[in-house]
C-alpha cells in the first residue's frame, strides 16, 4: 500500500504499467476509505449503467486489480 501511496520509483511504474485507471479505483477505494457510490459518481462511463450495475463493476475492478497487484509484486520481488 505504501507504494500505490507515495508512488515510490521506480517500483510503482513496473507495478501499475497498463492498469493505472483500476490502480487509482482500487487506491481510492482501499486506502482513501470511499464507496463504491462515492467513486461511482466521480467516474464517468461512455454507457449508461445503473447503480446497481456500476457498483458491481467497481467492486469487481477492484478485486481483480487486488490479484494482479499481488502476483506484478512477487514477480518484482523475484527480479531484485
Amino acid at each position: 500500500a505504501v507504494l500505490l501511496l507515495d508512488k515510490i520509483e521506480p517500483w510503482y511504474s513496473r507495478l501499475v504499467e497498463g492498469i493505472e485507471d483500476k490502480v487509482e479505483t482500487f487506491r481510492q477505494h482501499t486506502i482513501e476509505g470511499m464507496s463504491y457510490e462515492e467513486i461511482a459518481r466521480l467516474r464517468t462511463y461512455g454507457i449508461i449503467m445503473t447503480d446497481h450495475k456500476l457498483k458491481a463493476c467497481l467492486r469487481q475492478e477492484v478485486s481483480r486489480v487486488k490479484v494482479e497487484l499481488k502476483k506484478r509484486w512477487l514477480k518484482l520481488l523475484k527480479t531484485v
